[in-house]
């Protein structure tokens, strides 16, 4: 294509863009998407420095949604694809920050390996962990790195908080939360052959679990024997 009728597309597509998204952008930072400082802060956080720390030349985000992480990640000069089911969770969606293939990560169509895949926040909506799991390694390199966040008690694992006595939130989604726990990690690594290189814990509420009690703001990082309802972790495959 010619340079000049490249530039002039560019400039029409620009245009139309502007048009399309200066408004919502005015009013998201009139009103913004998010109530208050919420578990996003540490979960790009952490999975920030797990790409800062390894550099992975190709990424695959599973669950992207409506969130900026993989643009944010591409920003820094990392390959990424964008994964989401779509149906079940959203019903539907778009999202404006970057392009996401529909997939599901419980019965993935991908069939090439990357360097790191992220997935924050995703494991806690599904029922059944095991295939999720088995996916997450099996997208990964050998030597390559899993960062996952979801909810969490070291001890407790919880089938879905929100239809708990006392649950603060979460009785009229279309989705569950589940807790995942210490059982259920090392499940994971033995029967997928990975290792622990880094797991944080998170205390959101000032309950014992996932909606219980307040909010804090922020949530608060914390040991693995004190109170905490999320963790973020990073898992190198090993075989």
């Amino acid at each position: 294509m010619p340079a000049p009728l490249k530039r002039t597309l560019r400039r029409a597509y620009d245009a139309a863009a502007r048009a399309y998204l200066t408004p919502l952008l005015r009013h998201e930072q009139r009103e913004p998407p998010v109530d208050g400082v919420g578990e996003y802060l540490f979960q790009f956080e952490f999975a920030l420095r797990a790409v800062a720390r390894h550099a992975p030349k190709e990424l695959v985000d599973v669950g992207s949604g409506l969130s900026s992480w993989p643009h944010l990640v591409a920003e820094t000069g990392v390959r990424v694809t964008a994964t989401d089911e779509m149906r079940s969770y959203w019903g539907s969606m778009f999202n404006r920050h970057y392009h996401v293939i529909p997939d599901d990560i419980t019965n993935t169509r991908l069939d090439k390996q990357f360097d790191m895949v992220t997935c924050l926040g995703v494991l806690t909506t599904i029922a059944d962990d095991r295939p999720a799991v088995r996916n997450l390694f099996r997208l990964v390199k050998p030597g390559g790195y899993i960062v996952a966040t979801f909810a969490y008690s070291e001890t407790r694992p919880v089938p879905n908080v929100y239809v708990l006595p006392g649950a603060g939130y979460g009785q009229d989604l279309r989705y569950i939360c589940r807790m995942f726990s210490r059982e259920e990690i090392d499940a994971w690594l033995e029967e997928n052959g990975g290792e622990i290189e880094l797991q944080e814990y998170y205390r959101v509420f000032t309950g014992e679990l996932w909606t219980f009690g307040e909010r804090l703001h922020p949530p608060v990082r914390v040991g693995p024997d004190e109170l905490h309802q999320y963790t973020a972790i990073s898992i190198r495959k090993t075989s």
